[in-house]
């Protein structure tokens, strides 16, 4: 088989289904082009993949993804994991959800597992990495006691708050420092760690920043939004993440 020059990275979308001025129903795939911007930036191309309603070719369609992509992406968007998911029933403040969406990412996530693909889970992505590895989440950050500001109102490219970044993980080993400024726009955090998971940062209120795996070369999810920072500490995220693709391309 031909080596690609450049890895492939799947991008997960969202989803913003509208009429158009015709009066039809429309579906557009959304997400921030930041993601391939890093990943670009990172030597690889980021290829976005959503949801499609193909009924019986949905799986010929998935499969097809598996093979060709190196290594999955997993972005955050406006919605929450469906706690059915976790064995929870749904809070008042939890949702909206995107069944479709999440649906997709779980199994893209699960092939690449099988397949010794690398995963870069981004806030959203990150949680989402936490429940398939049979974790739970705290619906809302109003449900712990005292914790730091982690909707803030400044612009993603800002810092919100620091992370203290645990030694001897992989994290430690792609940031090369024990504290990191993140920015911080979510509302729910990781509860019960999944099996096979670490926590490999934290902030100062003890919500969890940041996970990896114990066993697969790289599942690294982080709760903050790397792709909005443009600083090299960042970046090495992204860098490593496509580097570990590179292997498989």
């Amino acid at each position: 088989m031909h080596r690609r020059d450049r890895p492939i990275i799947m991008i997960t979308t969202g989803s913003n289904n509208y009429t158009d001025r015709r009066g039809s129903p429309a579906t557009d795939w959304v997400v921030s082009d930041l993601y391939a911007k890093r990943v670009d930036q990172a030597g690889g191309l980021g290829l976005a993949v959503g949801p499609l309603k193909n009924g019986e070719r949905e799986s010929e369609r998935l499969e097809a993804i598996c093979r060709t992509m190196n290594g999955l992406l997993l972005t955050g968007g406006a919605f929450d994991i469906p706690p059915d998911l976790y064995g929870a029933p749904v809070h008042p403040k939890s949702g909206p959800f995107n069944h479709p969406r999440t649906q997709l990412e779980l199994d893209l996530l699960r092939a690449a597992i099988r397949d010794s693909k690398p995963v870069l889970g981004i806030c959203g992505g990150m949680q989402l990495l936490n429940v398939a590895f049979g974790g739970t989440l705290t619906q809302d950050l109003s449900l712990l006691k005292a914790p730091l500001q982690h909707e803030q109102s400044e612009p993603r490219s800002e810092v919100g708050h620091d992370v203290e970044i645990l030694r001897n993980t992989l994290l430690a080993d792609v940031i090369g420092s024990s504290q990191l400024g993140v920015n911080s726009t979510h509302h729910q955090v990781i509860g019960d760690l999944g099996s096979d998971l670490v926590v490999s940062a934290s902030a100062s209120d003890g919500v969890v920043e940041a996970i990896e795996s114990k066993s697969h070369p790289f599942i690294m999810g982080v709760q903050w939004h790397p792709e909005a920072m443009a600083v090299p500490e960042q970046q090495r995220l992204f860098e490593r993440f496509v580097s570990e693709a590179m292997r498989l391309a």
